[in-house]
């Protein structure tokens, strides 16, 4: 049988890859000194598109150094933090992120991805239900909170 870690969407599956997707530019260099956050973390989401997590880790720190409330940094570190099975560390960039933004509906539902792979059902389904209120139409929110209640009994 799959562990609970394996029933959840991974980063690969979720609205992570389409946000990294969105930044990512093939072969891109490491910005030049004085770059912009945006610029740090569209290098850090090539390199975690290309396999690179330490170098992606690093590019979004660069990031945050240059603009600390850069609240896409906090979420695209927390997924490569993610891949690493980092899921507290990975939990506490979604939650200041959220603080940063209050209206990132996905870093809820990475957030509940993470907390649901701990094992923390009542947590995710608290971020799977907020991010789903922000938008009504978020398909990846609904299947994780369908599991969310299946393991909790409520089928």
């Amino acid at each position: 049988m799959p562990s609970v870690f394996h029933k959840f969407y991974r980063f690969i599956f979720t609205s992570g890859i389409t946000l990294f997707a969105s930044y990512a530019m093939a072969q891109q260099p490491a910005p030049p000194n004085g770059a912009t956050a945006d610029s740090w973390v569209k290098f850090g989401v090539a390199s975690g598109v290309k396999g690179d997590l330490n170098g992606a880790i690093a590019a979004f720190d660069e990031a945050l150094k240059v603009d600390p409330k850069w609240a896409p940094a906090y979420e695209c570190r927390g997924h490569a933090l993610s891949l690493e099975s980092k899921l507290d560390e990975a939990i506490a960039d979604y939650t200041k992120a959220i603080e940063i933004d209050p209206n990132f509906q996905s870093a809820y539902y990475d957030r509940g991805v993470a907390k649901a792979q701990l094992g923390n059902f009542d947590d995710a389904l608290t971020d799977f239900n907020h991010a789903i209120e922000l938008n009504p139409k978020y398909a990846a929110a609904y299947y994780n909170r369908g599991h969310v209640y299946y393991f909790n009994g409520n089928l």
